[in-house]
Parts: C-alpha cells; structure tokens; sequence
C-alpha cells in the first residue's frame, strides 16, 4: 500500500535525518518547546518532509503520511541517538 522506500529517500536525502534532526533542533529551540511539546513539533516537522516528498511525487495519501512520517520521525530519533551520547 506505501512504498516505504520513501522513509529511506527522506532520510537519505537529510542526509541520514541529520540534517532534519538539526532543523528540527533549531525550531525545538526558536519556539523554547520541551517535554511532550517538543515531540509533537518533531512529529509534525517529520510530516511537512513526508507530504512535501509525497507532493513532489504525486502520490499523496492521508493514511502513507501518517506512516512514512512515524517511520521518518523514528529513523531521525536514530540519528540523534547516534549523534549524541
């Protein structure tokens, strides 16, 4: 039903989601978000690239932006995790 591949050319092209994990930083810290907050604004971010990404390709569906985005929000919580110890 979603091409899932999708989850990985978001995050290739974030090269990795860092660069999305770091855009995602700098707006967690323009708007001084934490806690629950915070992942709410990650998750959102996470679904502005998916449906971009989808429009791009012209194979937008509600029910793939809710996943891709979950599957592209856990592959940036990766790269963070990565990055920072």
């Amino acid at each position: 039903m979603c091409d899932l591949a999708a989850v990985d050319i978001i995050l290739t092209f974030a090269v990795g989601g860092i660069t999305l994990r770091a855009l995602i930083g700098m707006v967690k810290g323009w708007l001084k978000v934490t806690g629950l907050l915070a992942v709410l604004v990650a998750i959102v971010m996470c679904g502005i690239a998916t449906a971009v990404y989808q429009l791009v390709v012209g194979s937008f569906d509600w029910l793939c932006l809710v996943i891709i985005t979950m599957n592209v929000f856990t592959g940036t919580q990766v790269a963070y995790r990565a990055t920072h110890r």
